[in-house]
């Protein structure tokens, strides 16, 4: 459900093995919110991957999820998008959590754009000159800021938007941790 699919049936199987007895569940699935069967079929790695990353408790499972299947984000940058959004919550943005997921889920281009500009700020694998694609990914993310109509939405993705730009550094890319956390 967190992943906004649409599951018409479950069953589990049981399993013998020389570990004990397991149980396999079975979704039988009929589409995704938001996300049309080739879409879905398209980002199906990208979900195998954030229901292992729920599973193994590497990130949580609410709502925010969804943007995995409606803007194809791994899941990790669902995990890093959920960090913003709760120190937005610390620096008393005026908006609820579960508004502020709204309005992501609501607008999942302008919320890729976010995760686009912390990306190519951050991201140490970038092969392109770093200050033109800065340039080209505040550019990409105002032209999406221009569309918005409300008050919330605008809030939001300001706040979005000024928590990148206002962030040093972080751990996101990091490969050698130990265990999943964002700093």
């Amino acid at each position: 459900d967190a992943m906004g699919l649409l599951i018409l049936d479950s069953y589990a199987t049981r399993i013998r093995s020389t570990e004990g007895i397991l149980f396999m569940d079975t979704f039988r699935i009929r589409g995704a919110q938001g996300v049309d069967r080739e879409t879905l079929l398209s980002r199906r790695q990208l979900l195998i991957d954030a229901v292992e990353a729920v599973f193994a408790n590497k990130m949580g499972s609410d709502a925010l999820n969804r943007m995995v299947l409606m803007a194809g984000m791994s899941w990790t940058e669902v995990d890093i998008l959920r960090a913003y959004l709760r120190y937005g919550r610390q620096l008393q943005v005026k908006l609820s959590e579960e508004r502020a997921i709204e309005i992501t889920l609501r607008n999942p281009e302008t919320t890729r754009r976010v995760l686009s500009l912390f990306k190519v700020r951050f991201d140490p694998d970038l092969e392109a000159d770093r200050d033109a694609a800065m340039a080209q990914a505040e550019e990409a993310l105002s032209d999406a800021q221009r569309q918005i109509t409300t008050h919330d939405e605008d809030l939001l993705f300001r706040s979005l938007r000024e928590a990148v730009l206002a962030t040093m550094r972080t751990n996101a890319y990091r490969t050698d941790r130990v265990r999943h956390y964002l700093s």
